[in-house]
């Protein structure tokens, strides 16, 4: 029986569901018989590099692959914008292959770095095991029966295997409490840092695993969903005593909600501003004219979408009007 064979469903509430943005499972592999990545010259990684995607080409022939320096640079700042493609990667020699939901790099710090997101953790945890198992006919894995699956890297020992999500936490944000949580978080084998966002405004966070030793894969997800469930009812409890009498805080929301209808350009940084107050306000019970489900559709298209530089803010604009012309689904 295999890992996806193991993988039993995991039970999430609607609640899980709508404030989770997005989950990424990231799995790092080394093989067996070739030594580390740092231990290679450069013409045995351009060989390497060819034999592993040649390998992948014959057996999932939906990827695209290529070096970093020869895909469009806006596909690439979609694949980073969306956690797929780790900003510490610039080496333009870098092969990877890409879907819109699927990133592998080739031999950066380790052999196969395997990324997947989306909304169901489930799945993508699925997605990324069956391509992992797919490389095991290329080369088998090294594994120690001790320390698990090697790497240069000692975190991503063990399973080999980190997991994150972006949540929305404006109270704890706007509260002053984010330090302390971030400090319990810590302690409980998470960690808590800002999303990557042009704009100061935006409270949403990325929720990581720290754990890889001590647990099989199904324990850590299992136990990463108690998590966030519990840093989501924290979030809640904490969001309501902060604004309980704060009565500016409904004109903040609509102003938010009427330049989303009506503005024909908008950056990154403002939109994302806005998408989080209107949260805050969904989160607070307000009778608003827009639902949360719209909010996240609003939010996923435009980690979806890949802009031409030129066009960017009116096209942004243009596509978010369109969304909140039916806000009231």
């Amino acid at each position: 029986m295999n890992k996806i064979d193991n993988i039993v469903e995991i039970k999430t509430d609607s609640n899980l569901k709508n404030h989770v943005l997005n989950y990424k499972i990231t799995i790092f592999r080394n093989f067996d018989s070739i030594p580390f990545v740092n231990k290679l010259t450069s013409e045995q990684k351009d060989m390497l590099d060819g034999e592993l995607s040649s390998f992948l080409e014959k057996r999932k022939k939906i990827f695209k692959t290529d070096k970093l320096s020869n895909i469009p640079s806006s596909e690439v700042d979609l694949m980073r914008n969306n956690g797929l493609l780790d900003l510490a990667i610039q080496d333009g020699k870098t092969r990877i292959s890409y879907t819109n939901d699927t990133v592998i790099v080739f031999n950066h710090i380790n052999h196969v770095t395997i990324t997947g997101i989306g909304t169901d953790i489930l799945k993508i945890f699925k997605r990324i095991v069956e391509l992992e198992q797919k490389f095991i006919d290329f080369s088998p894995y090294l594994v120690n029966t001790r320390y698990g699956y090697m790497s240069p890297g000692i975190n991503n020992c063990g399973l080999g295997i980190k997991l994150c999500v972006l949540v929305h936490l404006s109270g704890i944000a706007k509260s002053g409490k984010f330090d302390a949580m971030k400090s319990i978080a810590y302690e409980r084998g998470y960690g808590i840092d800002r999303w990557y966002s042009d704009s100061e405004n935006a409270d949403f966070y990325a929720v990581s695993s720290r754990l890889n030793y001590g647990l099989t894969e199904n324990e850590l997800i299992e136990r990463f969903i108690a998590g966030i469930k519990d840093i989501l009812t924290m979030e809640k409890e904490i969001l309501n005593d902060y604004y309980y009498d704060n009565s500016d805080i409904d004109d903040e929301i609509y102003r938010s909600i009427g330049i989303l209808k009506y503005a024909r350009k908008l950056s990154n940084g403002e939109m994302i501003s806005h998408l989080s107050m209107i949260r805050t306000g969904l989160k607070l019970n307000r009778k608003l004219p827009v639902s949360l489900k719209k909010i996240n559709q609003i939010h996923s298209s435009m980690l979806e979408t890949c802009f031409l530089k030129e066009n960017e803010l009116v096209e942004r604009a243009s596509i978010v009007r369109l969304l909140m012309e039916d806000s009231n689904v």
